[in-house]
């Protein structure tokens, strides 16, 4: 009779929230994200009694009828009756569903006229509100899309609040402000284009261009007039490699636009082409191959527009060839001995794991030949490169901080040092072509002072040869000092033309040998030494 009366009094209750399962609580909510926040309500008629409440697990009790959710999951909400009741039991329960808050996931598109095309891809929420500027709420499902067209002077934002059925809205939205919309869709332009064989029978395209983000695209080609092809539809990202498409080596052109699409419609913008010229060689993916020297390493660089995977080997002899390594760009031979003439292969190594389009490669190399004191006859083996330029070389010498450029017309030429750059110089040679510069091997050369001082002189008025005089200097600043035999200091000068009369504090040394020491060190740190004679009529 007592349980008849209990069942009666639950089906009296006004829907107010969710109800417990004997009905003796009910809370505002019982499913929504974390943090969820309920408020429970008491529909027993227990009067005023004590009632206990667990939340989340036994050991944390509580009479506040307010609890916060912070975590995702789903908990037995326990209500404890302080008093003996009739009908038992004493406690009621609630399943309460807190859900993970996850940003809704969509993809959005800009068309043409200002117009904003949004399709949902996200399958967690049971239904999706999307708001666009100031426009009405649009509830859509997974899989649904729809457009919108912003005022010129309407805030360009876009928000989506996930919904889950019979839960509290209290998910987190997703909101972005667009930079900005399309009053006219453009195609891109295509700025660079080319053919990169990656395997024996497969080729990829390579294109740049001045993509939009957010904008559908699609990639047309022909060949040699024919009709276009569609090869590509989706988003680009520039630069972008298109693999495995269809390429006739017999051609003599290729064409390449790109349409924009307009995801509303999906009507067209037709882009402009760009037409290359398949000539011998083209499809060879070790193109415009070259090297040069960088201080005390080899570079090796390969065409930017090729993408895959490159194997690099060198050799002494151009015989015997060793593998430095793999990769997927340029490449630098870090630890080559500085003296010794190097050359090197590049191959390429295809997705199918085979190596083929074998190049040859290498940076100018000189030799030096001493012919006499601080001249050199140099030999210059040219670099071998797979680029098509013509390059002219120049002979730099440098030193002291400055340098001296020489056009160079033969690969044997002489070079003598220049006293003007100090003791130390380096020779290099420097090739430029009309896109490339190249480097040789530096060569170090120590200048070597060279004064010439006559063997003897007579001091005795007759006008001739009555100074001792030194020849071969340059103008600038020496110092000389002469001593006697015996190490004595007789004479000493600092100036640009030095030279001695034979007097010693007025009066005619003595005849005999003297030693003379003369620096110049504008040029170079170092001290030339002599004797010569005095010699009196």
């Amino acid at each position: 009779m007592h349980l008849i009366r209990y069942f009666l009094i639950i089906l009296c209750l006004p829907a107010i929230g969710q109800v417990s399962q004997l009905g003796r609580y009910s809370a505002d909510n019982i499913r929504g994200c974390a943090p969820l926040t309920i408020n429970l309500t008491v529909r027993d008629t227990f009067g005023n009694i004590t009632r206990q409440y667990f939340y989340e697990n036994e050991n944390d009790v509580t009479t506040s009828q307010t609890h916060e959710y912070i975590t995702s999951g789903i908990y037995n909400l326990v209500q404890l009756i302080g008093i003996d009741v009739d009908p038992e039991p004493k406690t009621d329960t609630l399943v309460i569903e807190v859900l993970a808050s996850t940003i809704p996931v969509y993809d959005y598109l800009f068309c043409d006229s200002r117009e904003v095309y949004l399709e949902i891809t996200d399958p967690t929420y049971d239904s999706y509100e999307v708001q666009f500027g100031s426009g009405g709420p649009i509830t859509l499902l997974e899989g649904e899309s729809t457009s919108y067209v912003f005022g010129a002077a309407e805030s360009l934002s876009i928000d989506v609040r996930g919904i889950y059925s019979n839960a509290a809205d209290n998910c987190n939205p997703s909101s972005i402000v667009l930079n900005q919309v399309f009053d006219n869709l453009i195609a891109p332009d295509v700025s660079t284009v080319s053919i990169i064989q990656s395997c024996e029978d497969f080729f990829n395209l390579s294109i740049t261009t001045n993509e939009e983000p957010e904008v559908l695209y699609e990639i047309e080609m022909n060949t040699s007039g024919g009709a276009y092809t569609d090869i590509y539809n989706g988003f680009i990202s520039s630069p972008m490699l298109l693999e495995n498409i269809s390429i006739d080596e017999n051609e003599t052109e290729y064409c390449v636009r790109i349409n924009a699409v307009n995801a509303c419609n999906g009507s067209l913008i037709i882009g402009n082409p760009t037409c290359v010229a398949l000539a011998t060689g083209d499809l060879n993916p070790v193109r415009n191959l070259y090297s040069s020297y960088a201080g005390n390493q080899i570079q090796l660089f390969l065409d930017p527009a090729t993408i895959g995977s490159f194997v690099f080997q060198r050799s002494f002899d151009q015989q015997s060839y060793s593998t430095l390594g793999q990769g997927q760009s340029d490449y630098t031979d870090q630890n080559p001995f500085f003296g010794r003439q190097y050359f090197y292969r590049v191959s390429y190594m295809d997705t199918c794991s085979a190596t083929w389009n074998e190049q040859a490669t290498s940076p100018p190399f000189i030799k030096a030949e001493q012919t006499s004191i601080n001249n050199y006859q140099i030999t210059l083996d040219q670099a071998e490169h797979q680029t098509g330029e013509i390059f002219t070389y120049i002979a730099q010498l440098s030193g002291g901080g400055s340098s001296e450029a020489t056009p160079i017309s033969s690969n044997t030429f002489e070079i003598g040092l220049s006293p003007n750059l100090g003791e130390k110089q380096a020779l290099q040679i420097i090739g430029t072509s009309q896109n490339l510069t190249v480097q040789s091997n530096t060569m170090n050369f120590a200048f070597e002072f060279i004064v010439y001082v006559p063997k003897a002189f007579t001091p005795d008025g007759d006008g001739l040869n009555d100074r001792l005089e030194f020849f071969g200097l340059d103008g600038s600043t020496a110092i000389l000092n002469i001593y006697s035999r015996w190490g004595q200091q007789v004479y000493g000068e600092i100036s640009t033309a030095p030279a001695w009369d034979g007097l010693i504090n007025g009066s005619l040394a003595d005849e005999g040998i003297y030693v003379y020491e003369i620096s110049i060190p504008e040029i170079a740190n170092h001290v030339q030494k002599g004797t010569f004679a005095l010699i009196k009529k």
